[in-house]
């Protein structure tokens, strides 16, 4: 008698150890998408930008950079990587166009990298750093 009220204690206690578990992974994972973020990085050679994806494009293989003044809001997730309230740092669409996207939805102002393979389309936390962002590629870019 005793042996059945102790392996149902054990039952239960494994059971509420695995509910707790996974609420605790999936309150991680919504803390986590709320706060990710992507890094540009401006290297000698090339921009690096890393996030769920990375991409490294040599500035030589830039054909294009083309800044935009509006809130990039119809780009939206369309493959790898990954989407959440704040950003999208996935492959994309953007007026019907497959892109490489690594932006905030919410900031005013993007830029279009174009290459001979991918266009991509990337901001910053701010519409003044990525003013600055495009400035600094205009000057890394060959003529």
């Amino acid at each position: 008698m005793e042996d059945d009220v102790t392996t149902k204690r054990i039952i239960h206690g494994v059971f509420g150890g695995i509910i707790v578990l996974c609420i605790s992974v999936i309150a991680l994972l919504l803390i986590y998408g709320k706060q990710a973020n992507y890094q540009i990085y401006l290297q000698a050679k090339a921009i690096s930008l890393h996030g769920s994806i990375g991409d490294t494009i040599p500035y030589q293989d830039i054909i294009n950079v083309v800044y935009y003044d509006k809130t990039p809001t119809q780009v939206h997730k369309q493959g790898a990587g990954m989407e959440t309230q704040k950003l999208v740092c996935a492959d994309a669409k953007l007026e019907n166009r497959k892109i490489r996207a690594y932006v905030y939805k919410e900031t005013q102002g993007y830029i279009v990298i174009k290459t001979k393979n991918r266009q991509y389309i990337v901001n910053d936390e701010t519409n003044a750093l990525t003013k600055q962002l495009y400035q600094n590629l205009q000057t890394r870019i060959p003529k």
